[in-house]
């Protein structure tokens, strides 16, 4: 009877959904590309029309950020 009783409680416990939050969409903020290339380079150019294609995929703002320097460093640093 004992185990009955803690096999349905346990039944009940794990089949039973908790409190479910809903996840919100992803992104949900605007996305930043950071790039160490200077402005007007071919990589600052394929960093705005991926920036574009994204922005109409995700229904979200996305920017490109330039800052090049010190070979790539200043960049990884604003990306930490």
């Amino acid at each position: 009877m004992k185990a009955r009783w803690l096999a349905a409680a346990l039944f009940v416990a794990i089949s039973a959904p908790g409190s479910a939050h809903a996840q919100s969409d992803y992104p949900n903020k605007p996305v930043r590309i950071i790039n160490d290339s200077a402005a007007g380079s071919a990589n600052d150019a394929s960093a705005r029309i991926l920036a574009d294609k994204l922005s109409q995929i995700w229904g979200q703002q996305v920017i490109t950020v330039n800052q090049p320097g010190a070979g790539g460093g200043i960049s990884a640093k604003a990306a930490s």
